[in-house]
């Protein structure tokens, strides 16, 4: 085991433990007879994402990977699943469609991930619903609907917002980089129509509760844009390409705590579908020191 100096592209440069096995491992892909793959839901600190991932393990002394790959498949699809509570700290396994309102216990969101602490701001861009009516008035019901719910904070409506795709903090990129990745940006969501998303009942997970947002490919298409917006600029993108999934988080988990009651809350509520339709994509300063995600505006871009 030694101690790695590794730099990740807009947070910068942080020291991640690195344990070498002296086993071989393996992973494998697990169906069942509907054509249904087995996938865990887990956390990667370096880059500080969640994805989507098969099982792995290790090989026992002598035994070849491919034939540890077989043991293994056959072990995991015989016997039934643990249920491994999700937090940052743990990943979670399931057979069948990719949701996440299955969850046992939430995680405190508000943990400090590297490079953020009291006062850092960090360029970002993101879809933002200030002229969103419906939107507003669903997160409301459902505000209230949470407000007797200990442990959660509730998004206001100035501050709900599509995350889309990170720059770096304010004090790593240059004033030049920014105008130029604007511009580029600009260009480029000009060819890109307005339309429109639906947000229905919300998700609970890990760390919060969130609408997801349908459909999704116009919103990848805006971020798709961003990220050749910035290639222009840099010669590295940050931040993954894939393992996008658009939402609206409506609630924040700013504790560890058991999800039961939030799930029991969501469940007992009346399902209100909001419709928005999205113009512009903003490119903002974001601050997280009051426990929520608050900006200040950089640049409002027109889509075409």
């Amino acid at each position: 085991m030694w101690l790695d100096d590794v730099e990740v592209p807009g947070i910068g440069r942080v020291q991640h433990h690195v344990l070498t096995m002296p086993r071989p491992s393996t992973r494998f892909v697990v169906t069942d007879e509907r054509g249904r793959f087995l996938l865990l839901w887990r956390h990667r600190f370096i880059t500080d994402t969640w994805g989507w991932e098969v099982p792995a393990g290790w090989a026992e002394p002598g035994e070849a990977p491919e034939a540890a790959g077989v043991t293994g498949s056959r072990a995991t699809a015989e016997r039934p699943l643990p249920r491994v509570p999700p937090s940052r700290r743990a990943c979670r396994g399931l057979l069948g469609s990719l949701s996440m309102t299955d969850v046992e216990s939430m995680a405190d969101h508000w943990w400090w991930r590297p490079g953020w602490r009291l006062g850092a701001r960090f360029l970002t861009w993101h879809l933002t619903f200030e002229d969103a009516p419906q939107v507003h008035r669903v997160a409301a019901d459902y505000r209230r609907i949470l407000a007797g719910v200990p442990g959660l904070d509730l998004v206001p409506d100035p501050w709900l917002h599509l995350t889309m795709q990170g720059l770096g903090f304010a004090d790593d990129v240059a004033d030049r980089d920014v105008a130029a990745i604007v511009d580029a940006a600009r260009v480029r969501l000009a060819r890109i129509p307005g339309f429109e998303v639906s947000f229905d009942r919300p998700a609970v997970t890990p760390e919060a509760v969130r609408w997801e947002a349908a459909p999704g490919e116009p919103v990848a298409a805006v971020r798709d844009a961003i990220r050749a917006a910035i290639g222009e600029v840099w010669a590295e993108v940050p931040e993954r390409a894939d393992g996008f999934g658009p939402h609206i988080s409506i609630a924040y988990s700013g504790s560890d705590r058991p999800a039961a009651p939030v799930l029991a809350a969501i469940a007992a509520a009346p399902s209100a579908p909001a419709t928005a339709r999205i113009t512009h994509a903003d490119l903002i300063l974001l601050n997280r020191d009051h426990r929520m995600y608050e900006w200040e505006p950089v640049a409002n871009i027109p889509l075409g």
